[in-house]
């Protein structure tokens, strides 16, 4: 019968399930598809599928996501999900996939497609589907217990209760210089306050537009990761931070998903790091992760608190629209964006088939990081 091409309708949602198991070596769940492809805020998914018979072999898509440029609001396609069988990679499978995706996106008068790619789907959107690298992923790192970092290094007795001794130093002075958090509070639902916030939140000319209905379905609404939501002065919000922890190789990770504040408040940021710190190390998280985008004083503040540079081989990507040129250097600058974790789709869903960067991962779960 050979390989037929179609785009994803909410009845394949089981497919998708037996598929993601097939090619990323991972269980997922039927609610996690259907709230990522369509229940978006911005609208249906454009997922195009390859498949033998009844078995999907082959995915690759975008999922809407709306803007702010400077004032103006437009909808842009954010590159998702390219996964195809290893033994259904030749015979133009994925350049038939990526045709549907791209024409699907020209219907749609998308503004301008962009994400957030790993080395192998970097190369091939740079070479075969016009994208440009905007620039490397910033990912900057905070170590709260360093006894798994000493004890790999340090081949000597004792290098346990030495690394848990500095941990606890660390945790100390964490908790001296915490500073008064009375006035935040623990975020259950997005209401019409944090439109307001939104409104004033200009902390880059491009950004994802982050109000209520966008922030609920994105981190209260997620059907496979336990966000909290600390917000800072309850009656008017001046900022909010999102969390999360996870357990990767036997490390707790603590990581800051998303960060909004009140530029005209700058200082809000620091309560709010020392809050995701606090709760952190009450979680008995060892290390913080956070994407540091290029805003100056984000990016000051974070090495001030201890956060050191992690590199990552991961890009933003991005593409203009072939027939409005007017987007193309603007979407390429990196000093335009602001973007955190959560803007991505990674750390959502694990996977075994992930990349890795180091022969002693294989065959450990990882997750998009």
């Amino acid at each position: 019968m050979g390989i037929t091409f179609r785009f994803c309708e909410e009845n394949d949602i089981e497919r998708l399930v037996l598929f993601h198991r097939e090619a990323c070596g991972a269980d997922s769940l039927p609610e996690f598809w259907r709230w990522k492809y369509f229940e978006n805020t911005a609208g249906p998914s454009c997922i195009a599928l390859a498949l033998d018979g009844e078995r999907i072999v082959g995915r690759i898509g975008f999922i809407p996501v709306r803007f702010r440029l400077d004032s103006n609001v437009v909808t842009a396609a954010q590159q998702v999900d390219s996964d195809i069988l290893q033994e259904y990679r030749k015979g133009g499978t994925y350049f038939s996939l990526s045709r549907m995706v791209r024409t699907e996106g020209e219907k749609r008068k998308l503004s301008f497609g962009y994400g957030f790619a790993i080395e192998s789907t970097k190369e091939i959107s740079v070479k075969y589907l016009g994208y440009r690298v905007v620039s490397p992923v910033r990912r900057v790192m905070k170590i709260l217990d360093p006894t798994q970092y000493i004890e790999r290094t340090v081949k000597i007795p004792g290098t346990r209760l030495l690394g848990k001794s500095i941990g606890r130093l660390i945790k100390l002075k964490e908790e001296i210089f915490a500073g008064d958090d009375s006035d935040i509070f623990e975020v259950h639902n997005f209401d019409s306050r944090f439109d307001d916030l939104w409104k004033r939140a200009r902390l880059g000319r491009i950004m994802a537009i982050k109000d209520s209905e966008y922030l609920n379905w994105r981190y209260l609404k997620c059907p496979t990761v336990k966000y909290v939501v600390f917000a800072k002065d309850e009656r008017i919000p001046q900022g909010f931070i999102v969390l999360h922890t996870a357990l990767e190789n036997n490390i707790k990770y603590g990581i800051i998903d998303d960060l909004i504040w009140n530029p005209d408040i700058p200082d809000i940021i620091k309560c709010l790091i020392s809050r995701a710190t606090k709760y952190f190390i009450e979680e008995g998280v060892e290390n913080i992760i956070s994407w540091a985008p290029q805003n100056d004083f984000f990016k000051l503040l974070l090495r001030k608190k201890g956060f050191v540079d992690r590199p990552m081989p991961h890009y933003l990507i991005a593409i203009s629209r072939k027939d409005d040129g007017r987007l193309e250097g603007f979407i390429e600058d990196e000093k335009n964006w602001y973007y955190m974790l959560g803007d991505s789709d990674y750390r959502l869903i694990p996977r075994t088939t992930e990349t890795v960067n180091h022969p002693s991962e294989a065959g450990v779960t990882q997750y998009k990081s």
